[in-house]
């Protein structure tokens, strides 16, 4: 059974050029410094990047932004290069909130004959931050629905981690079927961002069984605690 990992975190006021967050619900002070701090320790295996998938028991804005925090402190304080995707292909949640959505992205290459690294290059979009590149979730035409095969995805982790220190993939558990869960097998670990106090346990337990169920090799759970998004200005 994967190891799972109880981690609370707070997240914290946004760094410079970073993008705005993605909804109105904020997060307290941070700590994903540590959660950076951890994953570089644990993670990054010698020559070649560690790829790492995040997603949200319920509340996508949040996955959002968990993500882009994640990903602006390992490229800010670990020095690290980063590229973010967005594996939620029809949601297209994180490319929509970094103002990408429609470019060429996952779903072109997967609908390739071929995953290399100048097709991946070609397709990363950069960011407001210099260390951090994005794959948007891409385009497709009608009826040219993006199958996510296994040796695909692994494929294109392959070549993102031939190119960057990490990958951080946004998935999605909305439902069962998802194609985010193909990413599952062939990343280093799993963040399952839970709300305090919000997330209802019996969908969290549903969550972590499904990805154990999906060959998940190691599971943290990531605790977000929401703060007032309109504090009182005497507070």
């Amino acid at each position: 059974m994967p190891l799972v990992n109880f981690l609370p975190w707070r997240a914290g006021a946004r760094r410079r050029g970073q993008p705005a967050r993605a909804s109105r619900q904020v997060l307290g002070a941070s700590s994903f410094g540590l959660l950076a701090l951890r994953l570089d320790a644990d993670l990054v295996p010698g020559e070649t990047g560690c790829s790492v998938l995040l997603t949200a028991v319920a509340e996508e804005a949040v996955a959002v932004e968990s993500i882009t925090e994640l990903a602006w402190h390992l490229a800010e304080e670990q020095g690290r290069s980063v590229l973010l995707v967005d594996g939620t292909f029809g949601l297209g949640s994180l490319s929509q909130a970094l103002g990408v959505d429609g470019a060429p992205g996952l779903t072109n290459l997967l609908l390739a004959a071929t995953v290399d690294d100048q097709a991946l290059a070609g397709a990363e979009a950069a960011t407001a931050h210099p260390g951090v590149k994005l794959l948007p979730r891409g385009s497709q035409g009608p009826g040219h629905l993006a199958a996510a095969r296994s040796l695909s995805l692994s494929l294109l982790l392959q070549s993102a981690q031939a190119r960057h220190d990490f990958v951080l993939v946004q998935g999605s558990l909305l439902n069962d079927s998802s194609r985010s869960l193909a990413f599952v097998p062939h990343v280093a670990a799993v963040l399952l961002v839970v709300v305090d106090g919000q997330s209802d346990l019996q969908v969290v337990k549903r969550s972590q069984a499904l990805l154990n169920e999906c060959g998940a090799q190691r599971v943290g759970l990531v605790l977000a605690t929401p703060v007032d998004p309109y504090p009182s200005a005497t507070g």
